[in-house]
């Protein structure tokens, strides 16, 4: 694999668990992803290394470059997740 390859996989790992950390840090339960064609099987790849889990996939929703594209759901549970209640009440529940 060429060098640039590498260091470019490198970083959208390191991006990805900066933005997974942060989140993290800031209280957050759960984090979406949106891969916007299901042919981009190394960005989905990525996310599924990193914790996320496929949860649905959106069929012809775009079109782009003279095809419809899917696009893939992935989410993420961070911390306890929907294991706890929130410290506060929601409003309008």
């Amino acid at each position: 694999m060429p060098v640039n390859t590498v260091l470019a996989a490198r970083l959208r790992k390191a991006l990805l668990d900066h933005a997974l950390t942060w989140a993290r840090s800031q209280g957050y339960r759960q984090m979406i992803a949106v891969v916007g064609d299901c042919a981009n099987v190394a960005s989905v790849a990525l996310h599924l290394r990193s914790g996320f889990t496929e949860i649905g996939t959106l069929k012809d929703i775009g079109f782009k470059h003279g095809r419809w594209l899917d696009t893939v759901l992935l989410q993420c549970q961070l911390g306890k997740g929907s294991c706890t209640l929130p410290d506060s009440p929601v409003p309008g529940r």
